[in-house]
């Protein structure tokens, strides 16, 4: 599927089911994109996605460095070291959607 290396912009938003090894799947996508120098992901929308965590977005981070619009309202495994990881990856950033943090 060679136009699968043209993503610029991704909805996940309520996909219950996407995994820490979906996004490992989708960085290495997104790699390959960068490598073959086609523009790069600059929009990520993965509100609702309750079943990822922290190592499972860091995983595709590396190669969300152009990212501009992240949302992650309702991740509820997320952490604030997200923030952290967002801070170190993602210099682009200008909107950003965090979830609720719990008190720990």
């Amino acid at each position: 599927c060679k136009h699968a290396l043209l993503l610029q912009s991704l909805n996940l938003r309520a996909c219950r089911r996407l995994t820490d090894g979906c996004l490992k799947y989708i960085g290495n996508l997104l790699r390959l994109q960068h490598r073959k120098g086609h523009p790069p992901l600059t929009s990520l929308d993965l509100g609702g996605c309750s079943r990822l965590t922290d190592d499972g977005v860091a995983t595709i981070l590396p190669s969300c460095s152009s990212l501009t619009h992240l949302d992650l309202r309702g991740c509820k495994q997320l952490t604030p070291r997200i923030e952290e990881l967002l801070a170190k990856y993602c210099p682009a950033m200008a909107d950003l959607t965090l979830p609720k943090f719990e008190d720990t």
